[in-house]
């Protein structure tokens, strides 16, 4: 089973939800809460990367990959996970505004896949429902640039899904029960 978070409650509300594919070794990094949390935003252009502290208390933005090809962008990620010691992948995944999932969904899971795989970590999907819009919005609240926020918004969505992410995963259910 693979754990999915929708922050919230029940469907565009949010909540978690236990859906099929291999738990592996999901339990093992949850219970080494001494790992960092490395999360993804994926994107058609450009991979949004951020990072928890090794506490999961934080989500920080980390780094910005441009897309070149699926070995090359598992490779990037592979190399900052590494570097950061995450012991598991929080990956975004993009719904449509009926809660439903398309094509972008497909693709992001099997992407999440294609990771757990060549990484050997567990892969978590946090709904990424306007994580982009609202970080759009709070950089032109805070007047940055265009320019500017174009440079960031891929890894600050990312610490958002991370954030989300952290927030519910002390009420996670047990796989196991």
């Amino acid at each position: 089973m693979v754990t999915e978070y929708r922050p919230g409650g029940g469907g565009r509300q949010g909540g978690l939800a236990v859906v099929a594919g291999d738990q592996g070794g999901h339990n093992a990094a949850m219970a080494d809460r001494a790992t960092p949390i490395l999360a993804l935003d994926l994107g058609a252009k450009r991979i949004g990367v951020a990072v928890s502290d090794p506490g999961r208390q934080l989500a920080l933005p980390l780094a910005t990959i441009a897309h070149v090809n699926r070995d090359a962008d598992l490779k990037a990620i592979a190399a900052l996970a590494a570097e950061q010691g995450a012991g598991l992948i929080v990956l975004g995944l993009p719904r449509r505004t009926d809660d439903r999932e398309g094509p972008e969904a497909e693709k992001a899971r099997r992407f999440g896949q294609r990771l757990q795989r060549f990484l050997g970590l567990p892969v978590v999907y946090v709904d990424e429902w306007e994580t982009t819009a609202e970080v759009h919005e709070r950089l032109i609240a805070a007047d940055i640039s265009r320019g500017k926020r174009r440079q960031v918004v891929d890894k600050l969505a990312a610490a958002l899904i991370l954030e989300r992410y952290l927030q519910g995963r002390g009420v996670e259910p047990d796989p196991g029960a």
